[in-house]
């Protein structure tokens, strides 16, 4: 074999090999992102998280589903109710978990990626029984419902410990907004949003009064995961997430997502 044919030869078995190499390198990259992870949510937060037909839909689920569409990661989501998610998240049960607020409690086990929502909360009451509301300490002497497992503002749960405010903690808002029309709560805390969506099939969603001052604007709900399964998780997987939801809130998608389950048809 000449010099030139043993070159061309060579170089023809180095493509080959380059080539090999290049497939099996993204073959691994497949294998290495296909993976499930497994997300726990709130089975009782519409517009967010809640289940329909038997499967889980929201605003946090689809926004979940499509950071992990962008960024190349399997995602299956279950729903429990939310003291469930919690404790799944805090012992082990689960890994991942949505929709968080940011506490200095709940950053001792978890890690926040970034937020899926933004939460606005406000207080409600029956029409009739207002009350000015300026202040928490306005509440003092209420019969105040609220979700179980909810984070509630510091200096309400000092309100709650000292015996000012009487929380009766519920699993849903639908029960909130019962136990109000039934005059068993004096009033109660929620996701404004979240009461929206409830009340569009109450008869009675007349009779239901929400108080001008917020609690809080805009507090961001995350996706988060265990602090025990960090090393266990791939800090691509977790930068890519953070990327993906990040750029569907910058790129209006949030916005869509949400007006997609709060406006009305």
């Amino acid at each position: 074999m000449r010099g030139g044919e043993r070159y061309e030869t060579m170089v023809k078995r180095i493509g080959t090999a380059l080539v090999a190499l290049m497939i099996a390198l993204c073959c691994m990259g497949r294998l290495a992102w296909a993976g499930e992870l497994l997300v726990v949510t709130d089975e009782n937060l519409p517009p967010f998280s809640f289940v329909r037909d038997g499967k889980a839909v929201g605003v946090d689920v689809d926004m979940l589903r499509r950071a992990a569409e962008k960024a190349g990661v399997n995602v299956r989501v279950e729903v429990f109710p939310w003291k469930r998610v919690l404790y799944l998240l805090e012992n082990g049960g689960a890994q991942w978990a949505m929709p968080l607020f940011r506490t200095p409690e709940r950053e001792q086990v978890s890690s926040f990626i970034a937020p899926l929502h933004f939460s606005t909360m406000g207080v409600f009451v029956r029409r009739g029984g207002e009350f000015p509301f300026a202040s928490l300490d306005d509440l003092n002497g209420k019969r105040l419902g609220y979700n179980r497992g909810y984070a509630l503002p510091p200096d309400l749960n000092e309100a709650v410990r000292q015996g000012r405010v009487k929380l009766e903690e519920v699993a849903s808002t639908a029960q909130n907004v019962e136990k109000l029309l039934a005059g068993r709560i004096d009033c109660f805390v929620a996701n404004v949003e979240s009461v929206q969506f409830t009340l569009a099939g109450v008869a009675a969603r007349q009779d239901i009064v929400l108080l001008p001052k917020r609690l809080w604007e805009r507090r961001p709900a995350y996706l988060v995961i265990a602090r025990a399964a960090e090393n266990k998780a791939s800090m691509a997987q977790v930068a890519s997430l953070r990327q993906a939801l990040e750029s569907l809130h910058r790129d209006g998608s949030y916005a869509k997502i949400l007006a997609h389950y709060t406006q009305a048809p």
